[in-house]
């Protein structure tokens, strides 16, 4: 289905929505963007569908529960392994989730193998 200028089709093609502050329409990507949304980001597009066909209706940034953030493609809120998701952007991230746990222990265990002395023969 072709949207009007400055929106976008539902992932299904079935409707066209505006995009709701804190997003906003980009026509290099024909998409909705917002910065804290998306992938390893706070917030996911939630949409919001019109009541009929003669109503449009909104695609917006909505923000995760604490202690989840964004994965995927920015559909959905997953746990991120910690209560403060923001952290996670300080440390290394597989799949999603957020390592501060494993960080920290991996780097008391290599600070502990550096102090250890070192026989000399």
């Amino acid at each position: 289905m072709p949207c009007p200028p400055m929106h976008v089709s539902t992932r299904d093609g079935l409707f066209c929505l505006s995009c709701d502050l804190p997003t906003s329409f980009n026509p290099a990507t024909q998409s909705c963007t917002s910065a804290s949304c998306g992938p390893s980001t706070t917030g996911v597009y939630k949409d919001s569908l019109p009541a009929n066909s003669s109503s449009s209706g909104s695609r917006l940034c909505a923000t995760c529960p604490q202690g989840t953030w964004s994965g995927g493609q920015g559909l959905h809120c997953v746990e991120c392994g910690i209560h403060d998701c923001t952290l996670c952007s300080a440390v290394r991230q597989l799949l999603h989730m957020c390592l501060l746990r494993e960080f920290s222990l991996a780097r008391s265990m290599v600070a502990s193998v550096l102090r250890r002395p070192r026989a000399y023969p």
